[in-house]
C-alpha cells in the first residue's frame, strides 16, 4: 500500500473510531514503535511511543476535548502533499457548542510512512493556538459536555451541513494528492463504483471505476509528471469545485504521438458529484488547444483522433 493510500485510510479510520468507540481498529495502521508528538498543543499535547500508546493518546484527546461538544468539524486547508516518506497538510479543528463561540485550531500534519505502516506522526499547532485553547476550556467549562461523554451524533441542520461540506473537500484534497501522484488505487479508494471521469477537452467520459482506472492508467502513461497545484477550492451539500494550476509533461506515447518531452503549465478546472458519501463523477476541464501549444502535440492531428473516440464510447455506451 502506497503513503497516499496508507493516509487516507488513516484519515477514515481515525473518524470510525472516535464516533463508534472501536479505537483498535487504528493500532494496524502504525508500527510497533511508532512515535506521535503533538508540538506546542496546549491541551492537546502530548509524546506517545508504540502503536498502543499513540491509539490511547488519540483516544485521550477525543474524549477529553472532541466530546465535550455538540460536533466535531474537521477540515484540510492546505495539501495534503507528499514530501518524501511522509504526508503533509495543514488543518483546522472545529468544535462546536450550541450557545457557545466555536473552538478553533489550525496546524500542521505530518505522518512518516515506512514498510507500509505508519512510524512518526508530528502535529504542530500554529503560534499561540495552543494557549487560546486552553483559555477557552477554562472560560466555558462548565457549559462544555462532560470530559468522557459518549459519543452523540450532530443533529443541528448547520453542523451537519457544515460536517458534510468539510468531508467533500477533504475528499477532493485527498483525490487530488493521489492523482497527481499517479496513484490510481489511492484516488479510487474514495470514490463510488461508479464513478466516472469527464474529460471535457478529450472529449472522453467513463462510466465506472474500472473505466476510470484504465483511462487514468493511459493517461498517466501519456503524461506521467501529472501535477495539480489547488488555488482554490470550494464544497456545499450539492458538490464541490476545485481549481488552480497544472503541470504535465508529454513523456509517453499520446493518441499514437510519440513523446516529445516538453512541459506545459496550464489552468485546470474540476467539478465533482457525490453519492452515498463517496465521489461519484469528475468534470475535468483544460485548454486543450494550449496543451498542444505547449508540448508540441499537433493540435489538427489530434482532433480528428479525440473525435473518432468519442463516437466509439458513445456508441459503446448506447450498445
Amino acid at each position: 500500500m502506497s503513503a497516499c493510500s496508507e493516509f487516507i485510510q488513516y484519515a477514515l479510520v481515525f473518524e470510525q473510531a472516535a464516533a463508534s468507540d472501536q479505537w483498535s481498529l487504528l493500532e494496524p495502521l502504525f508500527a510497533d514503535d511508532a512515535l506521535h508528538v503533538v508540538h506546542d498543543g496546549g491541551p492537546f499535547a502530548g509524546a506517545d511511543r508504540g502503536a498502543a500508546a499513540v491509539v490511547a493518546g488519540l483516544r485521550r484527546v477525543v474524549l477529553g476535548i472532541d466530546r465535550r461538544f455538540d460536533a466535531r468539524i474537521p477540515e484540510i486547508i492546505e495539501g495534503p502533499e507528499v514530501r518524501g516518506e511522509g504526508i503533509w497538510m495543514r488543518f483546522r479543528l472545529r468544535l462546536r457548542r450550541a450557545g457557545l463561540p466555536d473552538f478553533v485550531v489550525d496546524g500542521e500534519h505530518l505522518t512518516v510512512h515506512r514498510g507500509g505502516k505508519i512510524v512518526e506522526f508530528h502535529e504542530t499547532l500554529a503560534p499561540g493556538h495552543g494557549e487560546r485553547a486552553t483559555a477557552y476550556l477554562q472560560q466555558h467549562d462548565a457549559a462544555l459536555h462532560p470530559a468522557g461523554s459518549p459519543y452523540r451524533a450532530p443533529s443541528c441542520a448547520r453542523d451537519l451541513k457544515d460536517i458534510e461540506t468539510a468531508v467533500r473537500g477533504i475528499f477532493v484534497r485527498c483525490y487530488g494528492m493521489a492523482k497527481g501522484n499517479g496513484d490510481i488505487a489511492a484516488a479510487l479508494s474514495i470514490c463510488h463504483p461508479d464513478f466516472g471521469i469527464d474529460a471535457v477537452p478529450f472529449r472522453m467520459a467513463s462510466r465506472n471505476r474500472n473505466e476510470t482506472a484504465q483511462q487514468l492508467g493511459l493517461f498517466f502513461h501519456a503524461f506521467p509528471d501529472f501535477r495539480p497545484t489547488l488555488d482554490g477550492l470550494v464544497a456545499d451539500t450539492s458538490g464541490a469545485a476545485c481549481w488552480g494550476t497544472v503541470r504535465m509533461t508529454h513523456g509517453g506515447d499520446f493518441l499514437g504521438i510519440p513523446a516529445s518531452g516538453k512541459t506545459a503549465n496550464l489552468p485546470f478546472f474540476s467539478a465533482f458529484e457525490f453519492k452515498g458519501g463517496l465521489l461519484l463523477r469528475e468534470r475535468f476541464f483544460i485548454d486543450l488547444a494550449m496543451l498542444c501549444g505547449q508540448t508540441g502535440l499537433p493540435l489538427q492531428q489530434v482532433l480528428p483522433v479525440l473525435e473518432m473516440l468519442s463516437a466509439q464510447t458513445a456508441a459503446a455506451a448506447a450498445a
